[in-house]
This record gives structure tokens, sequence and C-alpha cells, in this order.
């Protein structure tokens, strides 16, 4: 039995996956719409890291019995997996500010 503090993290990390499927679907229209201030290398160098973060948390979330993420072992992978979505996430938000900030 796993108290609702020992399982926290799995709510941050469907609550972190949500956020970035999220950014990732605004992505596809900034990329579509292509202003003049995006820097495509960058942008998609970006948009691909975090896709792939993400698919990564989402499949350990869909292929991993639940008991299984809540060993200490699956709590570190997901915690992990989550803070690295979290890291792209930011990334990719901060070079699409410095690119806007520049073209002003």
């Amino acid at each position: 039995n796993k108290t609702l503090l020992e399982v926290q993290f799995l709510k941050e990390a469907a609550a972190q996956l949500m956020e970035a499927r999220r950014v990732l679907q605004w992505s596809y229209v900034v990329a579509f719409s292509s202003p003049d201030w995006l820097q495509k290398n960058i942008f998609e160098s970006n948009q691909s890291e975090l896709e792939n973060a993400t698919e990564e948390l989402s499949f350990t979330f869909e292929n991993t019995a639940v008991l299984e993420l809540c060993s200490d072992s699956g709590r570190v992978k997901v915690i992990d997996q989550t803070k690295k979505v979290q890291r792209r996430l930011q990334s990719m938000i901060a070079n699409l500010d410095d690119m806007r900030a520049d073209a002003l």
C-alpha cells in the first residue's frame, strides 16, 4: 500500500506530459506558419528533443505496470524522465522567447 505522497510523482509526471503535449501541439502551428523570426534549425532541434523525451515518458506510463512504477527503481525512472521533459520544455520555450526578442 502506498500513500498519496508516495505516488505524487505519478501525478506530477502526468501533468508534465499534458503540458509538453500542449506545447508540442502549438509548436506544429508555429512550424507550419514559419514566422520570419523563427530560426528553423534550432526550433526543429528543440521540437524533436521535446517529442522524444515526451514519448519516452509516455511509453513508460503506457507499458509499465502500476506496481512496477511505484517500486524504487520505477519511481526513479519516472522522476528522471519527468525532469528530462521539463528541461526540454523549458529549453524550447526559452529559445522561442529569445528568437522573438532578437527579431524585435
